[in-house]
């Protein structure tokens, strides 16, 4: 009879403090996310999104180590327009929709040279007003290292701004992944 009480009685603690702590984690998620104001809902056209697609696109292929092959999407599996990717050519290295690369465990395979490349994932495009952005977007690179691949996963997060018809990025920071 002890023993059920005592396990009752733990229970019962446990209890009180899970609603307890979950209770403060909400209260403190409501006012760290709690938007300052209204956040206007702006319609940009779709060449304007592209414009600021493209930009975040090419920090993220100029940040980091060259590579010769830049598979991009939109969203995990989604090609990007043919009006995006006309903005590429002239590249110097090859930047291709995610659709022509063979996925091999996690690396992304060229399916014309057999080299591995970067998967460039466009997250999220929130318009904070007409001329102010917020643009997520991820890097992936897997490279062979024995019979493991090693990979890189970076995502971050884009503050951009447009003057004189321009998307130009205010700042970027890397967004570690919550696990």
């Amino acid at each position: 009879m002890r023993r059920y009480l005592a396990r009752i009685l733990i229970g019962l603690i446990t209890l009180t403090l899970g609603i307890g702590v979950g209770t403060f984690w909400l209260k403190q998620r409501s006012t760290i996310f709690q938007p300052s104001g209204t956040i206007p809902v702006v319609a940009l056209l779709p060449d304007e999104r592209e414009s600021a697609i493209e930009i975040v696109f090419r920090d993220m292929i100029r940040r980091h180590e060259a590579h010769t092959t830049y598979f991009l999407s939109i969203g995990p599996y989604d090609d990007p327009s043919d009006s995006l990717m006309a903005r590429f050519k002239g590249s110097t290295v090859a930047i291709k929709k995610l659709s022509q690369g063979v996925r091999n465990g996690p690396q992304l395979i060229d399916r014309d040279t057999g080299e591995i490349g970067v998967h460039l994932q466009f997250g999220f495009y929130t318009a904070q007003s007409e001329n102010e952005a917020i643009v997520g977007a991820t890097w992936e690179y897997w490279k062979s290292v024995g019979r493991k691949p090693e990979g890189e996963l970076k995502p971050y997060e884009y503050r951009l701004s447009r003057s004189d018809g321009r998307w130009q990025i205010q700042t970027s920071k890397f967004e570690p992944p919550m696990f």
